[in-house]
């Protein structure tokens, strides 16, 4: 007859628990890193708006060359704010 552990059902149970914790931190990290490959994405775009913004100021430009720009910037600024927070929401979530 075979010997039956008679805590096989915690055992199994606490695979379960870790099973799910490996797969929420597998999720966390890719939520991670998709997030910061967005926020990189933004900071280059707006690095190339802000130096095409220093040759043009360099070169003298009207109101409405300022105001072009400001309407790229302003786009860009908005999803640097929601990512972060979407990123430090994610942090609390799976600590």
């Amino acid at each position: 007859m075979a010997y039956k552990f008679k805590l096989q059902s915690v055992l199994n149970y606490r695979q379960i628990l870790e099973d799910q914790a490996q797969q929420q931190l597998s999720s966390s990290l890719q939520q991670r890193l998709e997030l910061q490959q967005q926020m990189t994405r933004v900071a280059e775009r707006l690095m190339q708006t802000d130096r095409e913004l220093k040759l043009k100021q360099q070169k003298g430009m009207d109101i409405a060359d300022l105001t072009l720009f400001e309407d790229q910037i302003q786009p860009l600024s908005a999803p640097v704010g929601s990512v972060a927070q979407t990123a430090a929401q994610a942090g609390k979530n799976h600590r």
